[in-house]
């Protein structure tokens, strides 16, 4: 019955020329799209299937096959940035209807980026209250003594809309392609500046600098990747999540960042030492996953969870690389600098030798001069010519 009387009324409606006696709300809905197009546009309008709620709830009937059907949608179209508009009907006052299609329109939102395939940042849900009817009220009430026809425009009234807001050129369709910052891994061997790896998991005790032991193995690893490739080097950086305060959040990732190079620096390799290696604390500055996009997921606390988890994370990024000839270079330094230690040494000994020699010989003066001599470029750890030249200067001071 209302499909006849809607016919008839819209033949009625645009053959008389009445115009300014609409009985539609703000605008007819020029619905451009369906959910089984493949080509859009920006300001194209589908109607989304019907979704059932609770009564006066924002909670979806889960029996509903329409969350199904977009997310579907939505996974084959990862191009498309959307509003997701949610309309009631008139009957109740206007604000808590308004703010019952915009909790409506986030429950949709969220059961649709349950998908591990969808994005968050891909819609903006809305919602318009009675603020926007496709039947006017006054038209409606003219059919109350039709109860069936008068519901079914209350009905029509009530709908879920998907407007398209933006069409991506390069879509982000799952959560892996946030990941995508990554340019290498720890297996790689050619790099450039620039080159970001996501190191193995590094736990960190709670609001403390210190890795726990379980994360020993991942250290490993990058020792291994860093004396598999001395001449990179890089910085080591620390992010966190997003909860607690920016201030300490980035003075925790910079503690956990030092903590961490220490411990890689602690290794026995030659190749490994504190001037490749640069501890960098970003805090939240650059997190995976916005708290903004963890609140609309506030119904699945473990999935919540598993997103602070993701953001608090270890990066290797490469900024620069050692000359070819750095190692030889240090070799012969270290080298030239063990020869002149042993010529010293063996300069000391025989200084030590002839103030000996001198001593014997009654001959204090000499003594004295080579004992001072041998103090000045002697180690530290030993006494003995220090020893010797007290006495020697207790000896020649009645004479002076």
């Amino acid at each position: 019955m209302f499909r006849i009387v809607f016919f008839f009324f819209c033949f009625y409606y645009f053959s008389s020329g009445l115009a300014q006696q609409i009985p539609f709300g703000s605008k007819f809905p020029g619905f451009t799209k369906t959910l089984n197009d493949t080509v859009f546009v920006v300001g194209d309008l589908i109607r989304a299937p019907e979704i059932h709620y609770d009564f006066n709830s924002y909670r979806i009937d889960e029996t509903n096959d329409s969350i199904r059907k977009l997310v579907s949608f939505f996974e084959k179209n990862p191009q498309l940035i959307v509003e997701i508009i949610v309309h009631t009907d008139s009957r109740g006052s206007a604000e808590p209807n308004q703010k019952l299609s915009l909790a409506r329109a986030n429950a949709i939102v969220a059961e649709i980026i349950k998908s591990d395939r969808i994005l968050s940042q891909r819609f903006f849900p809305v919602g318009k209250g009675e603020s926007d009817p496709i039947f006017r009220d006054d038209f409606i009430y003219t059919w109350d003594f039709l109860a069936e026809e008068s519901e079914a425009y209350h009905a029509y009234n009530r709908r879920t809309e998907i407007k398209i807001v933006g069409v991506l050129l390069e879509p982000f369709a799952t959560r892996d392609n946030v990941y995508a910052r990554y340019t290498k891994t720890l297996q790689d061997t050619i790099f450039v500046v620039g080159d970001l790896i996501l190191a193995p998991e590094i736990v960190f005790d709670f609001s403390r600098s210190s890795v726990r032991p379980e994360s020993f193995n991942s250290v490993k690893e990058i020792i291994g990747f860093l004396i598999r490739n001395p001449n990179l080097i890089i910085e080591i950086v620390v992010h966190s999540d997003c909860r607690g305060s920016d201030e300490y959040n980035q003075k925790l990732s910079l503690r956990r960042a030092s903590s961490l190079v220490d411990i890689i620096l602690q290794n026995e390799s030659d190749t490994i030492f504190s001037e490749r290696i640069l501890p960098v604390g970003k805090g939240e500055q650059d997190l995976l996953y916005s708290c903004d996009y963890i609140e609309t997921i506030k119904g699945d606390s473990a999935k919540q969870e598993q997103l602070h988890h993701a953001n608090l994370r270890v990066e290797i990024k490469i900024t620069g690389f050692l000359g070819k000839n750095f190692y030889h270079n240090k070799l012969e330094t270290s080298r030239i600098e063990n020869q002149s230690s042993s010529r010293e040494s063996a300069y000391y000994e025989d200084l030590v030798f002839m103030a000996d020699k001198a001593l014997l010989e009654g001959n204090y003066l000499k003594a004295l001069e080579l004992y001072e001599s041998a103090v000045s470029i002697g180690p530290p750890n030993d006494s003995y010519p220090s020893e010797q030249v007290k006495k020697i200067k207790e000896i020649l001071e009645p004479n002076r």
